[in-house]
């Protein structure tokens, strides 16, 4: 199965003004040949800057060092929007809740932000936002072009509202503190169970400790190990539907440490979870020839066609614990 594929974003990053047909379409198939393999690609040279990343990072870090009371009063809503507690959510539902705590950003909420006991906390959030759509935006031109989807305007025109309205695309932060010796976790237990992600793919941004585990197509998990000043993109279920299954929503987990030393470290991670307007369709969409050959279509999930609220909506139904 190999490594995840590492693709070199510096001819179509946000530093560049105007991208060549020429690089959108060398980057767009790199882009694409990873997916085909793992799912997986990590993405250097993207434009966002380590010290862009450690403003958000550092801000979230107020946010976890709060008393319990203060974060449950944040705490997430039917519009995605606040703070996740322990053993809340389990992304893998036959699996107890997720050791873990974490805080979805959705752009236009109408909640209350922290920024009272984190100043300046939406300010920051909504100025990352930003970079990661501008991001996104330049992804999906690129693999529009690596893909030969027929309609060039097709994807774009399915995220017209990226941290707008009738979108669910978040900014989710997840925090893994230490376990303890005296804490013993129930059978089964993960502090992030197998799953896969709802959109149509997701940037991540990962510390230097490490943890996340990526199932390849062949069923057998590898470690996604950290690389500095990369961005970790991975697909989602939208990208399967649209592709008929030919390209899959890849399983990752963060598994617990074996070694009670390791269990003593912290883990953080962030994404940007990019999904379509909430009206688009989950259906296959048309491709330029050989495109689509690497893996044999499946059967859709669901016997009608579905939207994308309608699929996440579904998701969320399943993942968090009443």
């Amino acid at each position: 199965m190999g490594e995840i594929p590492i693709v070199d974003f510096w001819n179509c990053g946000l530093d560049v003004e105007e991208i060549s047909d020429e690089n959108c379409t060398k980057t767009g198939e790199a882009i694409y040949q990873a997916f085909a393999k793992i799912g997986f690609v990590y993405l250097k040279n993207t434009g966002i800057t380590r010290e862009q990343i450690d403003e958000v990072d550092s801000t979230m870090d107020e946010f976890y060092k709060l008393d319990a009371s203060t974060k449950k009063i944040y705490a997430r809503d039917e519009s995605n929007f606040g703070y996740i507690d322990f053993n809340v959510e389990s992304l893998n539902p036959k699996r107890p809740g997720d050791y873990k705590e974490a805080f979805n950003v959705y752009y236009t909420t109408d909640r209350k932000w922290p920024d009272e006991h984190v100043p300046k906390f939406a300010s920051k959030m909504r100025k990352f936002c930003e970079l990661c759509r501008k991001l996104s935006l330049r992804i999906i031109k690129v693999l529009t072009k690596g893909m030969k989807i027929k309609d060039s305007d097709y994807l774009m025109k399915c995220h017209s509202r990226m941290n707008g309205k009738d979108n669910f695309t978040t900014l989710r932060f997840l925090h893994y503190p230490p376990i303890p010796d005296n804490v013993t976790l129930k059978p089964g237990q993960l502090r992030l169970g197998e799953h896969c992600d709802y959109g149509s793919f997701t940037l991540l941004f990962q510390d230097n400790v490490g943890g996340l585990q990526v199932e390849g197509y062949d069923g057998k998990f590898i470690e996604a190990v950290p690389i500095p000043d990369t961005v970790l993109v991975n697909i989602g279920d939208v990208l399967q539907f649209w592709t008929e299954g030919r390209l899959k929503s890849t399983k990752h987990r963060v598994m617990v440490p074996d070694i009670q030393s390791a269990r003593n470290v912290q883990r953080k991670s962030f994404g940007y979870f990019v999904h379509p307007d909430h009206e688009v369709v989950l259906s296959g969409i048309e491709y330029g020839a050989s495109c689509l050959d690497h893996h044999e279509r499946i059967e859709p999930e669901y016997e009608e066609p579905v939207t994308a609220f309608g699929h996440t909506n579904n998701r969320f139904q399943s993942s968090y614990i009443n």
